[in-house]
């Protein structure tokens, strides 16, 4: 069975470039919203005290990498001063 879904498929500097400049307006602004700046680590951790053991979970947050972050391009929204 051949996978035909583009996430499988590997594209060149170049053509992701022409790809995604071909659907952006020129008139509009956009934003980048980040994904995967932070990596999350959980731990166990059981604890002794007077109501007996009590069991939780502790997390370390570490950031990851700027090479491994995944930037997703929106619409921005024209913001517009009250008053």
């Amino acid at each position: 069975m051949v996978i035909l879904n583009d996430v499988y498929c590997s594209y060149s500097y170049e053509e992701v470039k022409l790809l995604v400049a071909a659907r952006l307006d020129h008139e509009q602004r956009y934003g980048i919203f980040w994904h995967n700046t932070k990596r999350n680590t959980y731990k166990h951790v059981t604890e002794s005290g007077l109501n007996g053991k009590t069991y939780h979970k502790k997390r370390k947050v570490t950031p990851n990498p700027w090479k491994e972050w995944i930037a997703v391009l929106y619409l921005a929204r024209e913001h517009r001063k009250t008053g």
